[in-house]
């Protein structure tokens, strides 16, 4: 229909949607933090070509991607993930505890 607007499939990427979506996953990070302007421009790429790049895993422990897990969560839609390995000597940190940050990391 013309002058329909399309409907969003993700969640904007505020500091109360990514803490929401994180609450209830067992997923585990590395890092401490994700930039919420990254995760909005991945959520920007899964609206408009409907697929998260995938991350790299070690078990339940996100290696490389949480920026791309965080927006997956929000748009509901789990990315593809690939082997990685975490380095033992790293603490792991539950990704319901990240803390998103208002600063644009790129």
């Amino acid at each position: 229909m013309p002058g329909r607007k399309k409907r969003k499939k993700c969640l904007d990427a505020t500091v109360d949607n990514i803490k929401m979506v994180t609450a209830k996953t067992s997923y585990l990070t590395l890092q401490k933090s994700v930039s919420i302007p990254a995760v909005a421009r991945y959520t920007a790429l899964i609206e408009s070509v409907s697929i998260a790049p995938p991350v790299k895993m070690d078990g339940n422990t996100i290696v490389d991607g949480n920026h791309r897990m965080v927006a997956g969560l929000l748009c509901n839609q789990i990315p593809a993930s690939t082997p990685g390995t975490a380095l033992l000597s790293k603490p792991r940190i539950p990704l319901k505890d990240i803390q998103p940050d208002p600063i644009d990391w790129w």
